[in-house]
């Protein structure tokens, strides 16, 4: 989901990138930063809490990969000991296979529709009545 959100915002970014020039100006070009911190209680405030040029959207990414790995940790560590002589489990075998049908699922279904639109576009109107109140 994260990676997804990830290429259409950069979609959307290069799209500015490429119109706004000519439409507003370099406005979305044009970072504006704070100052170099000066002096060692300006450097640590700036090290500790000043703004970095962080992705919000990658940040977000590492976060769901860590979670994912950690997931499947835990579902492998709380599989039992599987050998070939032991006895077959309808549970762990059920939880497997949903997981490796999810896993699919995600890849296979969750890409971005890739045929035309067929957009359907509504006009609505406003009209104001105007009422004239006369003071007596």
């Amino acid at each position: 989901m994260n990676r997804g959100s990830k290429h259409w915002q950069e979609n959307w970014e290069n799209h500015v990138d490429m119109l706004e020039d000519a439409i507003i100006g370099p406005l979305y070009k044009v970072v504006l930063t704070r100052p170099k911190p000066e002096g060692f209680q300006e450097h640590c405030e700036h090290l500790l809490t000043g703004p970095t040029s962080f992705s919000v959207s990658k940040i977000n990414q590492l976060i769901s990969l860590f979670v994912t790995i950690l997931w499947f940790a835990l579902l492998f560590k709380s599989l039992p000991n599987i050998s070939f002589s032991s006895t077959f489990n309808p549970f762990y075998f059920t939880l497997v296979c949903m997981t490796g049908i999810c896993v699919f699922l995600f890849f296979r279904k969750g890409r971005t529709y890739g045929r035309d639109y067929v957009h359907i576009a509504k006009i609505r109107s406003a009209n104001i009545k105007l009422k004239i109140i006369q003071d007596d």
